[in-house]
């Protein structure tokens, strides 16, 4: 039988995270439909709903452990999608490749070029459909020119971040880094590239993921070459063939 957990207890994770959500947490092995509830309300109190089936495969795919599940809800919020569903549980957590959107988000937002290029690779060979990831990067690099928008004109970094739904404090954390990375420039520029690979594979079929792959791979190779021209002074460079 177990104990109730002391207030020192509850300071540690993952039960400090589980335990601003209400209740009583016992120590041991939790109540399936307790810890069915943490999870659930865990994720409405960031405004976000998730079918059923959704739910009831990330609790059987994690064995109801609380600390898996407390970094898998933490990978859904940063996610930033309003309604979870089984197919994204099945793509974009338990089947998730060792490196992941958010490893791309990264490598992009980041300059980290050598991220980027295995990310990509490593999310196309996990079976993930490429128009989720574009999604996911349009929906990102939005909610970041926005952003970049609203700050330059005078507003709160965190107070621009919440008027574009940003608010989870890991989703703070990343995107005032993605921000203090990128100029508004690099964000356009970006988004227009986005908008062409779009146009691409749904206006004139290119092969979805083979379009996504040369997108990243050019987009860091051009970044890459803007950045060495800068460092250098090179005023001679030959961008590289697309």
């Amino acid at each position: 039988m177990g104990y109730k957990l002391s207030d020192k207890d509850l300071q540690k994770e993952p039960f400090l995270s589980l335990s601003r959500l209400g209740g009583v947490i016992y120590a041991g092995k939790l109540d399936k439909r307790r810890v069915r509830e943490l999870v659930k309300n865990k994720l409405q109190k960031e405004g976000i709903s998730i079918e059923d089936s959704a739910l009831d495969y990330l609790l059987e795919a994690s064995s109801y452990q609380l600390q898996i599940l407390k970094a898998e809800t933490d990978k859904l919020i940063l996610y930033g999608k309003r309604n979870i569903t089984l197919e994204d549980i099945k793509s974009m957590v338990i089947a998730e490749p060792e490196l992941s959107l958010f490893d791309l988000s990264d490598g992009l937002f980041l300059k980290d070029y050598e991220k980027a290029l295995n990310s990509i690779n490593s999310i196309l060979m996990s079976g993930m459909h490429p128009l989720q990831v574009l999604t996911f990067l349009v929906n990102y690099t939005l909610k970041l020119y926005t952003a970049k928008t609203l700050v330059e004109n005078g507003w709160d970094v965190e107070k621009a971040l919440s008027e574009v739904d940003v608010k989870h404090k890991f989703q703070v954390l990343n995107f005032k880094r993605y921000l203090s990375a990128n100029s508004i420039d690099d964000l356009e520029l970006l988004l227009k590239k986005l908008h062409l690979l779009d146009i691409g594979i749904k206006v004139y079929y290119s092969d979805p993921a083979q379009a996504l792959k040369r997108f990243v791979i050019e987009y860091m190779l051009h970044e890459e070459g803007a950045y060495n021209q800068t460092d250098t002074g090179n005023q001679n460079r030959v961008d590289p063939e697309p």
